[in-house]
């Protein structure tokens, strides 16, 4: 099996790209160009599946994890880099005063580990990563340690070494030019990346006891760190390994970044309660799986970053302006809760904290809107299911409701729950519920009917929504509207509800444990289309009929046999001759031997 395949095109043949300017170059630095460089051991988080529309005889989808034993053909991140004994490193150009010339210097690299690893969406960042032509990743290797070595000796010692390189998955050329024409990746179709250049940055720390004084004094620096620079990479593929040559320069750093890798083993719940005070974090893990083959990847990474968070805001979120976090994983999957210490990030007022996300560097940041202020010097992130960057801001003029829960449940009764909770509110008229298939507002559509009411009170209050048009298994997201009195709104949002009901055979227990037939439409209103949804308590022989408010027919679907449980008919809102049919309100009637049921539908273009 030739797992490492894909693995092999995550870091680009051309050059990465620099991070900073050229005007950086007149500093001490020295570059190496490093051949034979190997990726080994492919155990790592899933990248992709090997198939798609060219391999007729598996799902066909590459961005979907089809499971075993059906399929076998995953790919998996490589976990570790190493210097092998067919690795050279060759100093190719130096600016430091105490070597005459490049011939002199050596570098030597131990073992870099994979610690984190997120799949993104290299051409939309704010968008979900499984888009074929669009899907890239992110690995951080870390961990490492490198030495110096002038005219033989040991001179710069350099310690937790930390790599981050953002790979677009390949093209369709790409991926039928990796072997030899034999192999059924001559038949693939599509691409599945950009396949442009890697983006790649880097640090690590000095070693301040064991490194030549001299050395140190020539990347000397507050933080006692320094940067890397990776350009020129090219690859070579083998079915068990990659092997890559590039050119790295070290430079003096920037700012200081304050690197933590811990264990989070799913096996041990003892490990899950995680304080961080060297960098003011506290994680609190609960579902914890493993990442990788064999669920056996369980490494979390943080880094804090000690200067400005850069990108886009939100609209009216001040900067703390001191630092942000980055942190990644290795997990399959889980939920946490991160608390910040903000004591020193020249924050007044608690009730205005806000804590900020964006799930890479290149996304925008948002406000998580589900926090907890546990003391005036701590803020707490809630239900977190993604890692990414985190940064602390406040706002000048606090909202009319400050938000501290919000979340998505099922009861007992297998209906959709949402609570909210909140920290004070003031001049707030009510709150509205929206939902969506996917995780766009753009597509949400209110399913209140009226306004919930808010309390008003300063120690705040929690509400309470059941979603009862929700009966059919999937995933569904959901965004809080608070209504102010002025007129205007604030959205919070989504949170996301997982829902799966039902035992097999397409049978579905009644939601309402009312013994009756139910009757449906989302959205609603709608545009283009809308999903008619009944359930049936018996077996039935059912006509489904769309009328106009003249009570005129606009398209029958015949009598048919079902079974007891849920049915939906897809309605694009045409009539029977196949017309697009004009705005307004509809009527939908199931009829049948143990159901006559109406419902209405409005169309809304």
């Amino acid at each position: 099996m030739k797992k490492s395949l894909m693995t092999l095109f995550l870091i680009s043949a051309s050059a990465i790209l620099l991070m900073l300017p050229v005007l950086l170059q007149a500093q001490n630095s020295v570059t190496f160009h490093v051949d034979n460089m190997q990726a080994m051991t492919v155990t790592g988080p899933w990248v992709f599946d090997a198939d798609n529309i060219g391999f007729p005889t598996q799902d066909q989808q590459c961005l979907t994890f089809a499971p075993a034993p059906a399929y076998l053909y995953h790919l998996y991140t490589f976990k570790t880099i190493s210097q092998t004994g067919a690795t050279t490193i060759t100093c190719t150009a130096e600016n430091m005063p105490m070597v005459a010339n490049p011939s002199e210097v050596a570098l030597e690299f131990l073992d870099h580990n994979l610690g984190g690893y997120t799949k993104v969406n290299t051409v939309s960042p704010n968008g979900i990563w499984n888009i074929m032509g669009q899907a890239g990743d992110i690995r951080r290797y870390n961990a490492g340690t490198a030495t110096i070595k002038h005219n033989g000796t040991p001179v710069l010692y350099l310690l937790n070494a930390d790599l981050r390189i953002m790979t677009p998955f390949p093209t369709q050329a790409q991926m039928r030019a990796a072997i030899p024409s034999t192999h059924p990746f001559e038949f693939w179709v599509g691409d599945v990346g950009t396949g442009l250049q890697p983006e790649a940055y880097g640090w690590a720390d000095l070693d301040m006891i064991n490194s030549d004084p001299a050395w140190l004094a020539a990347y000397a620096n507050a933080d006692n760190q320094v940067r890397f620079l990776i350009s020129n990479v090219v690859y070579a593929i083998d079915f068990t390994q990659g092997t890559y040559s590039y050119d790295l320069q070290l430079l003096p750093a920037t700012h200081e970044q304050l690197n933590s890798i811990n264990t989070i083993n799913p096996a041990v719940p003892a490990t899950w309660n995680l304080p961080l005070p060297a960098q003011d974090l506290t994680f609190n893990f609960t579902a914890v799986t493993g990442g990788g083959v064999g669920s056996l990847m369980n490494t979390l990474t943080v880094n804090e970053i000690n200067t400005p968070p850069d990108g886009t805001l939100p609209g009216s979120i001040l900067w703390s302006d001191v630092k942000f976090w980055d942190v990644m994983s290795t997990l399959g999957s889980y939920t946490t809760s991160i608390t910040f210490d903000v004591t020193g990030l020249a924050l007044i007022d608690p009730v205005a904290y806000r804590v900020l996300k964006r799930d890479w560097y290149k996304a925008d940041w948002v406000i998580w809107s589900d926090i907890t202020l546990v003391d005036p010097t701590h803020v707490r992130a809630n239900n977190l299911t993604s890692l990414g960057d985190f940064a602390i801001g406040s706002v000048d003029d606090p909202l009319p409701v400050e938000l501290s829960s919000f979340a998505a449940t099922t009861n007992a009764e297998n209906m959709a729950i949402l609570n909210w909770s909140t920290q004070s509110e003031t001049e707030l008229s009510g709150y509205h519920i929206y939902r969506s298939l996917e995780a766009n507002q753009s597509t949400a559509v209110c399913i209140t009917t009226s306004l919930i009411t808010a309390g008003n009170t300063s120690t705040g209050a929690s509400y309470s929504f059941a979603d009862n048009d929700v009966t059919e298994n999937g995933t569904y997201y959901y965004w809080l509207e608070a209504m102010n009195m002025n007129g205007t709104s604030d959205f919070f949002g989504p949170v996301t509800l997982n829902y799966t009901v039902g035992e097999g055979n397409n049978y579905v227990t009644d939601p309402d444990h009312l013994g009756r037939s139910i009757l449906k439409s989302y959205p609603n209103p709608f545009n283009p289309n809308t999903t008619i949804s009944f359930y049936l308590r018996d077996k039935d022989k059912v006509t489904v009929t769309i009328y106009n408010t003249l009570g005129q027919v606009v398209k029958t679907y015949q009598a048919k046999d079902y079974n007891p449980g849920w049915h939906n008919i897809n309605w694009v809102g045409n009539n029977s001759n196949g017309q697009t049919v004009p705005s307004g309100m509809y009527l939908v009637r199931l009829s049948g031997d143990s159901c006559n049921l109406t419902n209405k539908m409005i169309l809304m273009k």
